[in-house]
């Protein structure tokens, strides 16, 4: 499997929701590494996004999840 930020503990995802205020039509979401290596103000397009995945590499923090079997 690929080192990727994506497969650490310390990745974290909120979609966040429609609407989320009355002035505010778009969403809160956040994306990042709960360690602070990188979030979503870290990242423009793809390629930079790329490049906070690949952090994983080299990363002192990253700390692997256990991935279900086929089974699960």
């Amino acid at each position: 499997m690929e080192k990727l930020c994506l497969f650490c503990k310390h990745f974290y995802f909120n979609p966040g929701e429609l609407a989320y205020s009355d002035v505010t039509p778009g969403s809160n979401m956040s994306i990042g590494c709960g360690k602070g290596h990188w979030n979503e103000d870290s990242f423009y397009h793809e390629e930079s996004y790329r490049a906070c995945q690949l952090k994983a590499q080299t990363c002192k923090d990253f700390n692997q999840i256990e991935l279900p079997t086929k089974a699960e």
